[in-house]
């Protein structure tokens, strides 16, 4: 479902506008009455707001473009569920390239530990204090420096992924797919002389790249 923005009335014996500039961009979440294009004529300048809360969907219309009253400049998609949905759907993909899990934690349960899920850097392991389950483990593999295995998201290049199926380079195992639906991740071995940041990898059914965060310094 979708709402027009329409080229409202600009006065008197004014019959069309230039498009000035768009205040929001394709994609962007709106709420009702938001401004989110500027109209110029010879005699007013105006801001023309949303219909109603959703989505920039299309815009007809850029920027120097020439529209009669009447016109329509683009539409808003949606509506306040749509709007919402998008602000949820937004959050996970963002935290999907940032390498953090938004979704299906479960898979990861018993496969890792909390130091391979890359919870140092993100401040979330206290090595000082605390009692967590394998807490040990994870002390251990800090202290003697035997981490050799991340938690890194894929991109999926074509084709879909299997969950635990093995990562392979060279015919050498350097990791498993643990999640492997809409925000895909692997257990790599990053240190194995195998890894290649920039490589695609052949799956059983598709293909992948895996992609170390910026934040990641490794």
């Amino acid at each position: 479902m979708s709402e027009k923005i329409v080229v409202p009335v600009l006065g008197e014996s004014i019959t069309e506008a230039t498009v000035a500039k768009w205040l929001k961009s394709k994609g962007d979440s709106v709420e009702a009455d938001e401004p989110i294009v500027e109209l110029e004529t010879d005699k007013v300048n105006l801001e023309v707001p949303s219909p109603s809360d959703g989505i920039l969907g299309e815009i007809n219309f850029e920027a120097g473009s020439t529209v009669e009253v009447g016109a329509t400049l683009g539409s808003i998609m949606g509506g306040q569920s749509a709007s919402k949905n998008d602000k949820i759907e937004n959050y996970h993909t963002h935290s999907h390239k940032l390498g953090i899990v938004p979704k299906d934690l479960n898979k990861l349960k018993n496969k890792l530990f909390g130091i391979e899920c890359n919870f140092e850097e993100l401040n979330g392991i206290d090595f000082k204090k605390g009692c967590y389950v394998g807490q040990e483990n994870t002390a251990r593999i800090k202290l003697k420096n035997k981490l050799s295995k991340r938690l890194l998201p894929i991109e999926i290049i074509d084709g879909e992924l299997i969950e635990n199926e093995s990562v392979l380079n060279n015919n050498v195992e350097i990791g498993k797919v643990l999640i492997n639906e809409t925000y895909p991740f692997a257990l790599i071995k990053y240190l194995d002389s195998n890894f290649e940041k920039d490589k695609i990898f052949q799956g059983k059914n598709g293909s992948f790249k895996v992609f170390v965060p910026e934040w990641l310094k490794i």
